[in-house]
């Protein structure tokens, strides 16, 4: 039932998006980010690309969009933090974070906090609010 209503969210805001945007020249570009859920992690992997939900989001959407998957597994709406790879687990710090933004999106559609919820971020909740202040507002 939350998937459903959360299907139907989605496509009402981008319903809304379309009509406010107007008779576009271009195609209408979706940006989906965020962590392995938005990548598709297992649709991938199992060789079916064409699963993961931006790919069939661009089924349901037609030509007149154009959705992007700029998901990267792992990532996190934190900024602190790491799960022990090593790595920047912060969506900012990764490499799907510079084209995502260059893809000059109309409509964004985020995927994120499934892996901040992991108890090794305890610490980095703290900072949450201080962290994203800044981030208010159009991109600069």
């Amino acid at each position: 039932m939350a998937i459903r209503r959360s299907r139907s969210c989605c496509l009402a805001v981008l319903l809304v998006a379309s009509l406010v945007a107007g008779a576009a020249p271009s195609a209408i570009k979706v940006a989906c980010i965020g962590d392995s859920i938005a990548y598709g992690v297992g649709a991938i992997e199992e060789g079916h690309p064409g699963a993961t939900y931006p790919a069939v989001l661009q089924t349901l959407l037609g030509g007149s969009y154009e959705v992007g998957n700029f998901g990267a597994s792992g990532s996190t709406l934190l900024r602190r933090g790491s799960l022990g790879n090593g790595a920047a687990d912060a969506y900012v710090n990764r490499e799907q974070f510079v084209p995502s933004r260059a893809f000059g999106a109309d409509i964004l559609l985020i995927m994120l906090g499934t892996n901040a919820v992991n108890t090794s971020y305890t610490f980095a909740i703290v900072g949450f609010g201080a962290d994203h202040r800044p981030r208010r507002g159009p991109p600069g």
